[in-house]
């Protein structure tokens, strides 16, 4: 039941939907001015998405806002990054007529890549959070760290105080600028990232660098939601 169910969900995604922002321009006015301020003679040229919100991605995947805060949420946000989901080349925007005239009304998501990430999310409902964690991190890395071998996995809200960075220079400089764009400042209400807890109540970040960036600038220190191995 849970593969029907997500099946069809991710297959929901090929319609149009309101997981992406636009842009786009319009033909002139072929009559006069009369037509303003609703313009119904123009139609909508050069459509064009310029983000992907991984968050909405997600929740059309487990419609439950409680369950965004999951390691299940967080894992599937993943398989879909991994995937080329949040690739705009893999969405196209989507037009039509309506009673005040043509307008974009969403993006779909090309199937073959719906294809190439439905096995993977299939899995991820079969597991628990443990295998779940490994599974992914496996697919990122190619491997799994020894401390996170059979790790207790939770999610825990914490303030960008409680992190410590480690890799500093790749923090600083290293961070890819069309990832961290894809990464709503201050609203993604998905797990930021992965930390380690060392017993000393602070945690070392393992994974998640452009989230956790894209999230903490500005001093912004509200408390988010990670994923704690320990």
């Amino acid at each position: 039941m849970f593969k029907d169910k997500t099946k069809q969900l991710i297959e929901s995604l090929s319609q149009p939907n309101q997981c992406a922002d636009f842009g786009w321009s319009r033909t002139k006015c072929a009559k006069s001015s009369d037509c303003h301020p609703i313009c119904e003679c123009t139609t909508v040229r050069c459509a064009r998405i310029k983000k992907i919100y991984p968050e909405r991605v997600v929740h059309r995947i487990i419609p439950n806002k409680d369950r965004l805060a999951s390691i299940l949420a967080y894992c599937i946000e993943r398989i879909f990054r991994f995937g080329g989901g949040y690739d705009i080349c893999n969405w196209v925007p989507r037009t039509a007529f309506g009673y005040h005239g043509h307008e974009v009304i969403g993006a779909s998501m090309g199937l073959s890549v719906i294809r190439r990430i439905q096995h993977h999310v299939d899995m991820l409902f079969e597991m628990n959070d443990a295998e779940r964690m490994e599974y992914v991190l496996d697919i990122e890395y190619g491997k799994l760290l020894p401390q996170l071998i059979d790790a207790n996995w939770r999610v825990a809200k914490m303030s960008s105080k409680d992190i410590i960075i480690r890799q500093e220079k790749y923090y600083k400089s290293g961070l890819q600028k069309s990832i961290l764009k894809t990464y709503n400042e201050h609203c993604y209400c998905l797990p930021i990232g992965v930390c380690f807890d060392s017993g000393d109540e602070l945690y070392r970040l393992i994974d998640g660098h452009h989230r956790f960036k894209a999230n903490t600038q500005d001093g912004f220190h509200v408390c988010r939601n990670f994923i704690v191995a320990g």
